[in-house]
């Protein structure tokens, strides 16, 4: 939304306004026209004085807000201003050119709210309450600028700020000038910078040495491989032995269990052919018949 130009002229305060008050005002001059209209909408119903009285002198509260939203803006602004880009003082010099417009707007509202009270008809009132909610719109439209110049671009916040504008070490460099350093120490300072290393130099030397150190590293890895090979071969090779052992006592078992059994199937053949065959018959003997002794 672009607004035609409109300024505010400059007020001389009898005090300096401190930065970062910005954020008390706009709080405030988001919430009061939102109560304000609120009260007015319960006033329609109600139609109650006190009802009235407060909502005007929560719209002279408003005027005051505002305006000291506005004053706080405008230190903070030339603040933020100092480290924005291009893109972000846009946005800063739209977000300053509403609340101009706000303000303002501010007072329109509150004569509005006069003349409504003054002709006591429904008309000017229902005229007042429209004016009323598009003044609520521009305030939540400006809080939405604002928000983005914090949360988008940083505006005010210290540690961008301190990121964005280095400190410069012009100050302790003029102070080492001014204070002339003894001969003593500029040749203690000249010996110790001979000694120590540049930058360069101490660069390779560390290079120099990881790379030592990862040589030795790899050495002692392939060390470690091999002998771990070597320990797995010979285990290997002692395995075989002892399965082939293994397997000519098993072979050589068997063997012997088999031979027995052999052994023994041929006696227990020929006991059952022995106990099988039958006995030989016994010779018979013929017996002669006794001869008679003839008595005496």
């Amino acid at each position: 939304m672009n607004l035609p130009p409109l300024s505010i002229p400059d007020l001389a305060l009898p005090f300096a306004i401190p930065p970062m008050v910005h954020p008390l005002f706009v709080h405030f001059a988001i919430a009061l026209p939102v109560v304000i209209l609120l009260f007015e909408l319960v006033n329609l119903l109600l139609k109650r004085r006190a009802v009235g009285v407060s909502s005007f002198l929560l719209l002279l509260l408003m005027v005051v807000v505002y305006a000291g939203a506005y004053l706080a803006g405008v230190t903070d602004g030339k603040e933020a201003a100092k480290v924005l880009s291009p893109e972000a003082k846009e946005v800063l010099n739209a977000h300053k050119q509403l609340g101009v417009y706000l303000v303002y707007g501010s007072l329109v509202v509150l004569l509005f709210k006069l003349i409504s009270a003054a002709v006591k008809k429904i008309a000017a009132r229902l005229v007042f309450l429209l004016i009323l909610i598009v003044f609520i719109l521009m305030a939540f439209s400006e809080g939405k600028k604002g928000g983005e110049l914090v949360y988008k671009y940083g505006a005010n916040v210290q540690a961008v700020t301190h990121r964005a504008v280095p400190k410069t070490p012009q100050a302790t460099d003029q102070k080492a000038e001014k204070t002339p350093t003894p001969k003593s120490t500029q040749t203690e300072e000249s010996k110790t910078k001979s000694e120590t290393p540049t930058p360069s130099k101490a660069g390779e030397e560390v290079k120099h040495k990881v790379e030592k150190v990862t040589a030795e590293v790899k050495e002692a890895t392939e060390e470690a491989v091999e002998s771990t090979k070597n320990a797995a071969s010979k285990t290997v090779e002692k395995t075989k032995e002892t399965a082939e052992k293994a397997k000519e006592a098993i072979h050589d078992a068997a063997e012997t269990v088999k031979e027995k059994a052999a052994e023994a199937t041929d006696k227990a053949k020929d006991a059952v052919k022995k106990a099988v065959e039958p006995a030989p018959e016994a010779p018979v003997k013929k017996i002669t018949p006794v001869e008679t002794i003839p008595a005496g």
